[in-house]
């Protein structure tokens, strides 16, 4: 099994709403590696807080190095 490091194309058209981008993104992840749709689901999902927890990292490395200045 492959881990969240696989790199998913990016699915950014503008009449592609992120339901239908997570849909599709599932459906790759079935095709390619047999994943149920509810494992599917569950990576993405874990993406998506990876995704969130590295933004927010970054956003306070940003505060903490303005309080250093």
């Amino acid at each position: 099994m492959r881990h969240a490091t696989e790199v998913l194309p990016p699915l950014e058209p503008e009449f592609l709403n992120a339901d239908q981008r997570d849909e599709i993104h599932a459906a790759i992840l079935v095709n390619n590696r047999g994943l149920t749709i509810e494992e599917a689901t569950a990576e993405l999902n874990l993406r998506a807080e990876l995704a969130s927890a590295a933004q927010a990292d970054a956003e306070l490395g940003q505060v903490l190095k303005g309080l250093d200045s």
